[in-house]
């Protein structure tokens, strides 16, 4: 990155003095969690902004909390003098985008915001989902700081590959697998046991499958994961057509685990049940209703060169998902299950196996810690249609009758290139 998109980190204090000199300019990048609650501590000191900016083209034209959320490539005409408060975690890639539609001007509100007594404020959703999506800011402002350590926001630990869905647009690549298995858990448990030694902290661990509550020792795994004192959170994902008993449930009353439930509608079937069932257990989840998906289900091998690759991966939502299957650890989970099904060929360099006794404890940490520590395309990546917010959709969740046929083809001509989003 150039140094006219660094974002500077300013005491509470002088970002209020800064941002009165410029009233009527602010700009806050990212209409999430974060960027309401900047809003919010803004307004506590009378300042008001004229925008929320963000890549997702399905909040273009709302509002959040009385300020309208724009493209960022419409603020050129709208505010050309504009400054920013970045309150996402994706820092250096939006101050590099609106560093190319010549703005220079980047603030961190990590300080203001942890002044703010967000809890006096009013919300509609609960406060324990709140607190993850400030916690998961700050710790990554902590990982930009941190330049000797090795800070990982997520890792998608695979319980099974079989499922109780089969959709045919599966971004994981379920809908390939002919005969899913389950993981080993011993395998699998030594495996994240020597990732976890290798880095310094890790926001969420991420339990999924396929699904990973058709596992019916799905509590000991779980049970062992909350060992791990470098962890913040467990997320466990689900599509809402099993109910967990005994063990099963009990075991997600910790407070660090987030159970986050996928809505299909008719074919999430058990999705009331569920729902009501961790409600009277006290069960932290959260419901996210899901009618398309990102079209990214297919393999396909796409004619790019190195710079089109790097963008696509730049540009990618999982650019950040490591995931661990069957005791390697790979870059996202395209990558893991593609491999893992043959249908492309593993590169040395793009896998740590964890679970391969015959590399010492000191050697798998020092690639664990270089691995975490790229920021560069993989060779699946050629493979994969890519994954932002302006790839196309397919509608969510459609169901094929049997396992779908690993057939790869090659794409016919280069993809044109296409506007920064990320």
């Amino acid at each position: 990155m150039n140094d006219d998109s660094m974002c500077t980190v300013l005491s509470a204090q002088e970002l209020i003095r800064k941002l009165k000199e410029n009233d009527g300019q602010i700009v806050i990048f990212g209409a999430g969690f974060v960027g309401e609650l900047t809003r919010l501590a803004l307004a506590e000191h009378g300042i008001e902004c004229a925008y929320f900016a963000d890549n997702n083209p399905e909040k273009e034209g709302h509002c959040l909390r009385g300020v309208p959320i724009v493209l960022p490539e419409s603020l050129p005409e709208r505010l050309p003098d504009a400054v920013f408060l970045i309150a996402t975690i994706a820092v250096d890639l939006i101050t590099h985008q609106l560093s190319g539609l010549g703005y220079s001007t980047f603030w961190d509100p990590v300080e203001l915001i942890r002044q703010f007594e967000w809890r006096k404020a009013e919300w509609s959703t609960p406060h324990a989902i709140v607190e993850r999506a400030i916690s998961l800011y700050d710790f990554s402002s902590a990982a930009r700081t941190g330049s000797d350590k090795c800070y990982v926001k997520s890792l998608d630990a695979v319980l099974t590959e079989k499922c109780s869905l089969r959709c045919k647009d599966c971004a994981n690549l379920m809908q390939y697998y002919e005969k899913p298995a389950d993981c080993n858990q011993a395998e699998l448990w030594h495996s994240l046991d020597r990732f976890m030694a290798s880095i310094d902290r890790i926001f969420e661990l991420r339990i999924l499958g396929g699904e990973p509550l058709l596992m019916k020792n799905f509590h000991e795994s779980i049970r062992h994961f909350l060992t791990y004192k470098n962890c913040d959170y467990l997320i466990v994902y689900t599509n809402g057509t099993i109910v967990p008993k005994g063990e099963n449930l009990e075991c997600l009353k910790d407070p660090r685990i987030l159970v986050s439930i996928s809505d299909y509608g008719p074919i999430s079937r058990n999705l009331q049940n569920l729902c009501d069932t961790f409600q009277e257990n006290g069960i932290i989840h959260l419901t996210s209703v899901q009618t398309r998906w990102q079209d990214c289900g297919d393999i396909i091998l796409r004619k790019r060169s190195r710079e089109q690759l790097q963008k696509v991966f730049e540009e990618c939502c999982a650019n950040d998902a490591f995931t661990l299957l069957h005791g390697k650890l790979y870059r996202c989970p395209f990558a893991a299950h593609a491999v893992n099904l043959g249908a492309i060929q593993p590169v040395a360099d793009e896998i740590v196996s964890l679970g391969d006794d015959g590399i010492s404890d000191e050697e798998i940490q020092r690639q664990t810690r270089n691995f975490c520590g790229k920021h560069s395309f993989v060779s699946a990546c050629s493979f994969c249609a890519g994954r932002d917010f302006r790839c196309d959709a397919v509608p969510a969740a459609v169901q094929a009758k049997k396992p779908l046929m690993i057939s790869i083809r090659e794409e016919s001509a280069p993809e044109p290139e296409s506007e920064a989003s990320y």
